[in-house]
Formats: structure tokens, sequence, C-alpha cells
């Protein structure tokens, strides 16, 4: 096992060099992928549909004052609540779905580190605001217009960004966001999940007659392709809605399943391509960042495998049982083979972002999150759900 507290030492030092150029009150943020050297450029501007990552840099953040307990880091966190206000009362005029991304790894979190009500609230409403985006003819929530719009497109990405409702009707029990989250995932596993547990990465419906239209991609090689990053949202995203509503008829197998088909996609090298289907005209790259993922998704598993529902729990069969092993595998790959230098601000090597191969944001804040797992097991506090 290696040794996490000093790897955690260096990934602080680069935590605070992101946090002296991003200045906590600007609606200015970091750039979301690193140049060549391994550095975040700047300003980028929170509106809407420009600035969905900049909360990775604060859910490490919140971890960075979790495990080191240093009032600098809540102040930090604390100083970006009137961004985020702003944001919510005047920027947010529409529909926005990456508002999941956004703030539960910012009010979620600072929630979940320090139990500040503020937080509490904000986060509440940012559940409200993602529910304006489900479509009750197609019974999902879309990935881009909301239900005015002629075609609803839902994208895998979503089953994170639907961790707010997963949280807020965890928090309230109030049966408005049960029902959004039960339908949307449920219908994620009629239309998106193959018959293989991998998953497509957009769908195309007609928003009035709730017609499935056909299949669409944004993110991986083409339709029909298993791209990576989006294999590991549906893992996660699955397990929190496991946690959320402790359903293990819905949940427990189709974990169990993607996990199965997961690992035997990445197979010993433990690290995926950025697109699992094989297509020899494609650039032929890893994705750090999706291995990052699966690694938190897993190491997430210790949290609900135990549920039990009308005495069923979740049965883990073949490879899937050995996901603590695994994600330690991947964990320790990850910090020996694909870590930038000390003095960069990124910490992971090879992200996939459209055709680069770079760090990224939330690969660095992903691999942060399983170390945290690895350290503190069931007492790591969640952001997600």
């Amino acid at each position: 096992m290696y040794n996490f507290e000093k790897y955690l030492d260096v990934f602080r030092k680069k935590i605070d060099m992101r946090m002296e150029i991003n200045n906590p009150k600007s609606q200015k943020c970091e750039f979301f992928y690193s140049d060549e050297k391994g550095n975040y450029g700047k300003d980028k501007c929170m509106l809407k549909g420009d600035g969905w990552t900049r909360s990775f840099l604060l859910g490490a953040v919140a971890y960075m004052y979790f495990h080191y307990k240093d009032e600098k880091y809540l102040d930090y966190l604390r100083k970006q609540y009137s961004v985020y206000y702003t944001y919510q009362y005047e920027n947010l005029r529409e529909y926005f779905h990456d508002i999941g991304f956004l703030f539960s790894l910012y009010s979620g979190a600072l929630y979940a580190v320090s139990g500040d009500e503020d937080a509490f609230r904000m986060n509440l409403k940012a559940a409200d605001e993602f529910t304006k985006g489900f479509v009750p003819e197609v019974g999902m929530c879309d990935g881009f217009g909301g239900a005015c719009s002629e075609f609803v497109m839902p994208i895998i990405d979503d089953v994170m960004n639907l961790s707010l409702v997963m949280w807020a009707w965890r928090k309230t029990k109030n049966l408005g966001y049960y029902r959004i989250l039960n339908s949307h995932m449920r219908n994620v596993k009629k239309y998106m999940l193959r018959d293989d547990f991998t998953v497509r990465h957009s769908l195309i419906f007609d928003s009035k007659s709730g017609d499935m239209l056909g299949e669409r991609n944004f993110c991986g090689f083409a339709p029909g392709s298993i791209w990576a990053r989006g294999q590991m949202w549906a893992l996660y995203g699955f397990i929190n809605a496991l946690k959320a509503t402790g359903d293990v008829e819905i949940y427990g197998d189709t974990i169990n399943g993607q996990l199965n088909r997961l690992i035997s996609l990445i197979g010993d090298k433990r690290i995926p391509d950025w697109d699992l289907c094989k297509l020899s005209e494609k650039p032929k790259f890893e994705d750090t960042s999706a291995a990052a993922i699966m690694a938190a998704a897993m190491l997430k598993l210790n949290d609900v495998k135990d549920i039990e529902e009308n005495g069923r729990k979740v049965n883990l069969t073949g490879s899937a049982k050995n996901y603590n092993k695994i994600a330690e595998d991947i964990i320790e790959k990850l910090l020996s083979e694909y870590m930038y230098d000390d003095e960069c601000m990124s910490i992971l090597k090879g992200g996939q972002v459209g055709e680069l191969s770079s760090g990224t944001v939330w690969g660095d804040y992903f691999i942060i999150e399983a170390i945290m797992k690895l350290m503190y097991g069931k007492e790591c506090p969640d952001f997600w759900v």
C-alpha cells in the first residue's frame, strides 16, 4: 500500500497554487485542461455553459479542509459564496444541466465538511433548478434545452448532475425529487444501458410524443461507441442512486453487470482507452480521468454494498467481488506512472478532452476523492449524495 499521506502533501501544494491564481470572489475561473507543462490557464468566465468545471477545484479544497483542518481552505470556500449566489439568482436564466457538477462540488461539499446552512439552502435551490429540465413526456431530464425544446437529448453525464436531486431526496424526503430521479434512472436503464452493460452517450426523443428517435453521440468516437468517461459516469451515478434510494432491486444487478463489463474491458492495464470500442480509425490514447472516476466509484460501493431491501443485498459476482483491490490497483498505477512533476498545478497526465490528452481538473479531483475514500472509508465525506 502506498504512503498516501505523502501524496496528499504534494497534492496540497498543487491545490494551494491553484487557489492563489483563482480569486474566490471573481466569476473568472481556471481553464479545465492543462497546457503541455501541466499548468492550468485562467480567466474562463463562470456564465451559463462556460464554467461548469469551476467546482472541481472547490471539491478538492473541501477535501483539503477535511484532511488538514486548515481554516484557510474553509475560508476560501466561504468566499466563493457570493459568486455562486449571484450565479443562481442573476445568471441562471435558462435550464443548465451541468449545475449538478457546479453545485455538488461547491455547496454540497461545503455543507458536507462544515454543516453550513447557507450552503444547504443553496444546494437545495440548485436541485430545484435541475428539476426544470425534467420532461414528463419522455420521463427524463434533457441534456440541453429543457421542457420547451422540440427534441429532448438526455446525456449519460447527467446521472452525475442528477446527484443534486438524489441529495435533495435523501435530505428532505420530498416525493417530487424521488419521482424525478426514479423516472430518469429507470429510463437510463431502459434506453441508454445496452445489453452488455455499456452505455450510450446520448439519445434523441420527440418532446411531445415521447418517442425515442435514435442514438446520438457528443463525446465518444461515434454513435455506437463506448466512451470511457461516460461509462464511469454511469457506474458512479447508479451507485449514487442506490445510496439515495436503497433500492437494491432496481440498481443492484445493474451495478454488478457494469462492474464486470468494465473490468473486462480495461483488463490488467487498469487504465481505459478513451473510447473502449475498438475502432481502428480513432486516435489511440488512454483516459486517466476515467480511471480515477472508476476507482472512486468502486470505493463508493463500500457505502452501499450492505444496503438490504426485503432481505436482498447487492450481489457482486465474478471479478466485481474484487472491486476494492482493483480500485487500489488503478490508484497505484496512476500515482506511479501518470503523475505530473511536483511543481506543476495538475496532478494526472493523460486525461481525455476531445482529441487532446492532458491534465484535467476533474481527473485531479477524482484521484483525490478516491484516495480520501481509501484512507477514511465510510468516514469520508460524500459531496454527491
